[in-house]
């Protein structure tokens, strides 16, 4: 009976690890489409952000995600593409 309990709770924190990183996700989705609005709405305050980032990336990839992940609340996977895009346009 004991193993029953063991395999329960093992597939419970599976499952809920897996909800968790499907949140993250739209989490990350939604900044994602909320960004391209604000760039749409604001291009120069956007661009001005951008260059700021920028300007903390080039000194240290690390600060710059903790700096973004900090202030926006995205995942660290996203996060290190996105300012890997933005290094791009720049």
């Amino acid at each position: 009976m004991s193993d029953y309990y063991w395999v329960f709770l093992i597939l419970a924190f599976a499952f809920f690890i897996h909800w968790m990183a499907l949140e993250s996700e739209k989490k990350d989705l939604a900044h994602l489409s909320d960004r391209k609005k604000r760039k749409a709405d604001d291009p120069e305050n956007v661009r001005i952000e951008d260059m700021q980032l920028m300007d903390l990336y080039k000194v240290s990839k690390s600060e710059a995600v903790r700096y973004y992940r900090k202030k926006h609340g995205t995942g660290l996977k996203f996060t290190a593409q996105l300012l890997e895009d933005i290094s791009r346009e720049c």
